[in-house]
């Protein structure tokens, strides 16, 4: 198995936050049930149980509820070397987490309702505007089709967002029990994850369940109860959601190595020629520029949640730019290493064609896409900087 690097430099696996050593010393379970997974499009019980137990499916519960409460550095992490396993379980991981950190923004009886009793229960996101809500004095009802609900499978509850004749957008916490999942995720990559539709129909959600959208740009700031204080949620997500592609990436990238080494060692003329390994160089490189912008995006959006102040929209803007890019490289980074196993490749024995399925389906996913990039951020550098 290739050494798993994490960004803070540390080899010794005793000196590491605990919640990422328990991810890399899930990496040889998660390999071992990966091309299972991939098959049979389900991650199986024993990989969910394992994270589950590890605290890597609530990385984000407050501490004050029984959760860790990893902060933005140490969930990047965890995720990255997750996907360094086997990328289904890593995005799975990636988005309970982050449901989890947007739930956290509830008052004290919500979070109570959503993990008094169990700290480790699952928490999944449906922020797509599909969903409406109705308002009645003591809350909303909430009727639509979420999809894609990645996670939904391994959660207890959902987050959906649901719009509002005449009003903003809401976010609804609602237990998944109360709608019906559709199965209706068939992709050629990250199969396992299930990211099937949820449906819900005129199910009631109490107040104390129901947030403004818009605090996943301004956050949520109550002195009185710091639990509940929480940081803009979007520039962390956009960061976050690049570690399972960064993990892929460098999987990748060392398994073409290993392997030309392995084809040198034995004489083969191709595995030393130029045009490969000078595709291997590329795809080198190009991992280790995106990790690099990666890691200081991660620098910039803890900074900007010390001075606990509102993500303004152009630092959001850049952000998202920066994660694209860093995603296109992953993205040619994982497409070069074939070109270094040539026809071996494509062959689903590969590992690393897995990858390459996975990593092109998690490049669809709209927090690293390169248009909407471009779209929100040209715009924003010739406009004043506003909240």
């Amino acid at each position: 198995m290739p050494d798993v690097v994490v960004s803070s430099g540390a080899h010794d696996a005793s000196r590491l936050p605990a919640p990422v050593r328990s991810a890399r010393e899930l990496i040889p379970l998660l390999r071992e049930h990966a091309a299972e997974a991939d098959r049979t499009g389900r991650l199986s019980e024993t990989v969910i149980t394992a994270m589950r137990k590890a605290g890597l499916l609530s990385l984000r519960v407050p501490a004050v509820n029984g959760g860790p409460e990893a902060d933005l550095r140490i969930a990047f992490e965890v995720h990255r070397n997750l996907a360094h396993g086997c990328g289904s379980a890593a995005w799975v991981a990636m988005i309970l987490s982050g449901s989890s950190l947007i739930a956290s923004q509830l008052g004290e009886e919500a979070r109570q309702e959503l993990w008094g009793t169990d700290p480790l229960a699952g928490v999944c996101s449906c922020l797509p505007l599909t969903g409406t809500a109705v308002e009645s004095p003591q809350g909303v009802t909430v009727t639509g089709r979420w999809f894609p609900a990645s996670g939904v499978h391994q959660s207890r509850w959902a987050v959906v967002a649901a719009s509002r004749a005449g009003d903003s957008p809401v976010l609804a916490v609602v237990p998944v029990e109360a709608g019906v999942v559709e199965p209706t995720w068939a992709t050629t990559g990250l199969r396992a994850t299930r990211s099937d539709t949820l449906v819900l129909d005129d199910v009631f959600v109490p107040r104390r369940r129901v947030l403004p959208m818009q605090s996943l740009i301004t956050g949520v700031r109550d002195p009185a109860h710091p639990a509940r204080t929480a940081p803009s949620f979007l520039p962390a997500a956009l960061v976050g959601v690049a570690a399972p592609l960064l993990g892929m990436a460098e999987f990748a990238v060392e398994q073409s190595r290993e392997w030309l080494r392995g084809r040198a060692g034995e004489g083969n003329q191709r595995a030393t020629s130029s045009a490969v390994l000078n595709a291997l160089a590329d795809a080198s490189s190009r991992v280790d520029r995106a990790h690099r912008i990666l890691d200081s995006l991660l620098t910039d959006v803890e900074r900007s949640h010390e001075a606990q102040q509102p993500a303004d929209a152009l630092f959001r803007g850049r952000v998202r730019m920066l994660v694209a890019l860093a995603a296109a490289d992953l993205r040619d980074a994982v497409r070069g290493t074939l070109t270094v196993f040539g026809g071996y490749g494509m062959a689903t024995s590969n590992p690393v064609e897995r990858v390459w399925r996975d990593v092109e389906t998690a490049c669809t996913h709209v927090m690293v896409s390169m248009d909407r990039a471009l779209d929100e951020y040209g715009p924003l550098l010739i406009q004043p900087r506003t909240p």
